[in-house]
């Protein structure tokens, strides 16, 4: 065959391929149950919310393959959502707010919470319960479950229940920018049982989609570090697949987050995306939601060459026990929990703040979470002179001191601050009063007395064997050596 013959027929067969090809991707693009959003296929599941979910997605472009595309079903699927990145496929947004089974709920321009059928409004969030004015209802705003939501978050607060609220405040309004000027992320330090994994089971009936049984608001990957770093994990979390916090439930603060970590959720909470991607598919930016939640029972530190990300932490110190402060009926909590009328209150609660926060300007936001309300030295309970002694000493977190004999760290804690006539009695009992234990410690085949040490026994050898390994120092000199850790 002639060569020009043979080139015309090859461009003739792959012009009308790709025109079929680009037939299926118009189809898709305009069928009613699709949306465009920042050139990424999304569409609408048995919510009647958009996802970008592969099986909800997938399922509207094969109704376009023929019998015989079906062979090479994932690279007919593939196709469309390279030929939906043509310019003439138009981005389009979303709209904030929630969609619940018989309501769609956002807030206007002006901070008023609005309610209309949940056909009218494009949105990505379901709710499994509906909007409620408890205020408006005397009845309601008397009720015991509202008052006892309200005992929960002031405990979990620690008094600051008006700042915990605005936290919560902020989930109907991740999608306005409002994180980018916050930029703050958050934790909520408690001993074991005041009742922050019962705050999360009832915000997961509120948000969680009962029927797939994921979390919208549990982070995919309970491992922080990974969740921020893995490629897998970033895209599992993903906004556009329903993802609406962050929260790491139980966090296990045994040693400090990597500072790669730190990077990565400065970034998040910036506003910026970082690089996901599937298994077997090919990574993309990936938009994380930028609020943060971290509950734990020891207080996590970001390495100190993440001094920013460190610096953007704001803490919550619970008051005690979830028994003591909410009395629930016949001390049920688990059917506390599923009753639908305190997921209604908190869901109030939650939009109640959201509409002040849009009120307020920049300024008065940015007042809210102000680092004088946090907890945010676990030192800050020490006296004076020995917080002062920490600070030229550069001492910022508590993790510092473990592995340290405390002898040693008296002497020259004295001779700093020239308070010779201090009692090392006392000294111990604010190092005791950070939840250290001192004791004979036996290390490398040598006994140390007085060694401070965590609770966590492989936290203690960590970070004895870091001060060993990398400076050569062991309990009897780190202190007189001026090395803190």
């Amino acid at each position: 065959m002639d060569p020009n013959n043979l080139l015309k027929k090859l461009h003739s067969y792959l012009f009308h391929n790709d025109l079929n090809k680009l037939t299926i991707a118009d189809k898709v693009y305009a069928d009613p149950a699709t949306l465009y959003v920042d050139e990424q296929l999304m569409a609408k599941d048995s919510h009647n919310v958009y996802t970008d979910e592969p099986a909800v997605v997938n399922n509207v472009i094969d109704k376009y393959i023929d019998r015989s595309g079906m062979n090479y079903i994932d690279k007919n699927r593939n196709n469309v959502h390279s030929l939906l990145k043509n310019s003439k496929y138009k981005n389009d947004k979303l709209d904030n707010g929630f969609k619940s089974d018989h309501q769609a709920i956002w807030l206007d321009e002006k901070g008023e919470i609005r309610t209309t059928s949940p056909l009218k409004r494009k949105l990505k969030n379901h709710v499994n319960v509906n909007f409620i004015n408890f205020d408006n209802d005397p009845k309601l705003a008397s009720c015991p479950e509202y008052k006892q939501v309200l005992k929960l978050l002031d405990n979990l607060s620690g008094g600051n229940v008006e700042e915990f609220c605005y936290m919560l405040g902020l989930i109907p309004l991740l999608n306005t920018g409002i994180m980018r000027l916050l930029r703050c992320w958050f934790v909520i330090l408690s001993e074991p049982g005041a009742g922050k994994t019962v705050l999360f089971k009832i915000m997961g009936h509120i948000f969680d989609d009962e029927e797939l049984h994921k979390s919208k608001i549990l982070a995919p990957d309970s491992n922080l570090a990974r969740a921020f770093t893995d490629l897998n994990s970033i895209d599992s979390a993903d906004v556009k697949k329903g993802q609406l916090m962050m929260i790491f439930d139980d966090y296990q603060a045994n040693r400090n987050i990597s500072s790669q970590a730190g990077i990565a959720i400065n970034r998040v909470i910036s506003g910026e995306r970082l690089n996901g991607g599937a298994k077997f598919q090919q990574n993309h930016p990936v938009q994380l939601s930028p609020l943060i939640i971290v509950a734990t029972n020891s207080l996590p530190h970001i390495r100190i060459d993440q001094v920013s990300s460190e610096a953007r932490k704001y803490v919550f110190k619970a008051k005690t026990s979830f028994s003591k402060a909410v009395t629930v009926k016949n001390g049920d909590v688990n059917k506390w929990i599923e009753s639908k009328r305190v997921q209604e209150a908190l869901f109030f609660i939650i939009m109640k703040y959201a509409a002040r926060l849009i009120k307020m300007t920049p300024n008065e936001q940015k007042k809210i979470f102000s680092q004088d309300k946090s907890v945010k030295s676990d030192l800050s309970n020490l006296s004076s002179s020995v917080l002062e002694f920490f600070q030229d000493a550069d001492v910022t977190c508590r993790y510092d001191l473990v592995g340290l004999k405390l002898s040693s760290l008296f002497e020259t804690y004295k001779l700093s601050t020239k308070t010779y006539k201090a009692s090392i009695t006392a000294f111990k009992k604010q190092i005791e009063s950070l939840g250290f234990i001192v004791k004979r410690k036996k290390f490398r085949d040598n006994q140390y007395s007085s060694v401070i040490c965590s609770k966590n026994r492989n936290l203690t050898n960590e970070k004895m064997n870091l001060i060993a390994d990398d400076y050569s120092l062991f309990p009897d000199y780190a202190c007189e050596n001026n090395q803190y850790g």
